[in-house]
């Protein structure tokens, strides 16, 4: 019996079998069954690829990957959710007072946010739901919070 699986960040989500993890499988093996697995891995990117294959009982990896998918969740949006609020708190001032400097430190907020939500792959499993629209994401969201942060800087110190 052959079995063919895909994981990784360029794969559709729903193609997945845990919504958490991107290179994690499910494959059912019964006690006392011995099984041959055969893995050929393709790296587009640039970083060096580690495997480190680990076997865990279905009954435990289900909940503990759930859970830990859950508690992750939760911190990471309660991070997220903090940056938000800053972003809509300066971008309020910046409209009450007028003052570029808020509005400068807004927009880096929020390609900060922007980056760091591409990073965790959170664009993809909320918003884009396309692996390479992100990639345009990514390419704007790396460089402009440095225009923004220089310019925030400049109009802070001036």
């Amino acid at each position: 019996m052959i079995i063919s699986k895909k994981a990784g960040e360029l794969i559709p989500r729903r193609d997945h079998d845990f919504i958490n993890l991107l290179y994690a499988f499910r494959v059912n093996i019964l006690q006392q069954q011995t099984m041959t697995f055969y893995v050929k891995i393709w790296n587009k990117s640039t970083y060096p690829v580690y495997l480190a294959p680990v076997i865990y009982p279905e009954i435990q990896v289900l909940r503990e990957l759930y859970l830990q998918g859950m508690l992750e969740l939760a911190i990471q949006g309660l991070f997220f959710g903090a940056f938000i609020i800053m972003m809509l708190y300066n971008f309020l001032v910046y409209l009450t007072t007028k003052e570029k400097t808020y509005a400068y430190y807004a927009l880096y907020i929020l390609s900060v946010t922007a980056f760091l939500m591409y990073r965790y792959l959170y664009l993809y499993m909320f918003i884009t739901g396309n692996r390479y629209i992100e990639k345009i994401i990514w390419l704007i969201s790396v460089n402009i919070p440095i225009i923004f942060y220089l310019m925030f800087v400049m109009h802070f110190l001036a």
